[in-house]
């Protein structure tokens, strides 16, 4: 008995499922992955930042200097540019300290402890504790924006 193999193999081969590229479930995951990455990124970037800000914080406060005053406000600045431009965004808290009720962004207020930081480190005689408590309130202000 002869088998012949050439005609059987065509029709075995067309009978088979056609295997189709996973392009939906990789696409997503490659973009959870690459998100999740970015995400890891950023917060480090802000943790840097934030320590960065604090070793400065402490600078000032012990030596009241205008160079090391300013490099704080740069420090500031960055750190609430990138929060900024990362998507944090405003967010909005609502201050219940005034009557009427007003809402003030996280933004504004940095801007008003930073300026009386600056006040107090003009100040001749100002005290190293009013100062660490300024710098305290900026940086919990930083970490509400950053979270």
């Amino acid at each position: 008995m002869k088998i012949n193999v050439d005609k059987e193999w065509p029709a075995i081969r067309d009978r088979q499922p056609q295997m189709k590229p996973l392009e939906q479930g990789a696409g997503t995951f490659k973009s959870f992955v690459r998100n999740q990455t970015e995400t890891a990124e950023i917060a480090a970037l802000f943790e840097g930042l934030l320590a960065t800000i604090d070793e400065q914080g402490k600078r000032l406060s012990r030596f009241k200097t205008i160079k090391d005053l300013q490099a704080y406000k740069r420090l500031v600045q960055q750190f609430v540019e990138k929060a900024v431009s990362h998507g944090l965004g405003l967010s909005q808290s609502h201050n219940w300290q005034y009557a009427r009720g007003q809402v003030q962004t996280i933004i504004r207020t940095i801007d008003q402890h930073v300026m009386e930081l600056t006040e107090e480190v003009l100040k001749n005689g100002a005290d190293s504790l009013l100062i660490l408590e300024t710098i305290g309130e900026i940086k919990g202000l930083l970490i509400n924006l950053y979270l």
